[in-house]
């Protein structure tokens, strides 16, 4: 239903979309193997185990390394789709010698080959993947004090 619901809002916004449902589609079989309800069922009973003070940054670090990691795969897709589109290249090739023209996304033009332009991306990716350890350094310490909370109670 999540899937189905995607695919329409995102056909309507990007040639993409199939992609990113493909991508989403593949992170929850690896890593949410229960599904996206599983993964609310989770995080209510860690929620309610541990409380809001304990479990809030833990959540806050994997949510914002999810943002992260998804800007800049948007970033990195968007811009390489319209790069091998077939109107960009006929516009490429209708005037060789004026260079790659700029490209019009997300309210800005990005030069496709100026180093600045790729950076973005690998910068969000950069920061994304250590969010994502931070996150998990936080969560495997949280699991580990569970034992001993639950010997002190």
């Amino acid at each position: 239903s999540i899937l189905t619901f995607l695919s329409q809002t995102l056909a309507d916004i990007t040639r993409s979309w199939l992609l990113y449902q493909g991508i989403l589609f593949v992170l929850v079989m690896l890593f949410v193997p229960d599904g996206l309800v599983g993964l609310v069922q989770r995080a209510a009973k860690s929620l309610r185990e541990r409380g809001l003070a304990s479990w809030l940054p833990r959540a806050a670090v994997s949510v914002a390394a999810g943002l992260l990691l998804t800007c800049a795969t948007v970033f990195s897709v968007e811009m390489l789709q319209r790069m091998f589109a077939r109107d960009y290249r006929a516009l490429l090739e209708m005037n060789p010698d004026a260079g790659w023209p700029p490209i019009p996304l997300f309210g800005q033009d990005w030069a496709p080959l100026a180093p600045s332009t790729w950076l973005i991306p690998l910068a969000l990716f950069g920061l994304g993947l250590a969010a994502c350890r931070w996150a998990l350094v936080l969560w495997r310490d949280y699991a580990e004090a569970a034992p001993a909370l639950e010997a002190a109670k």
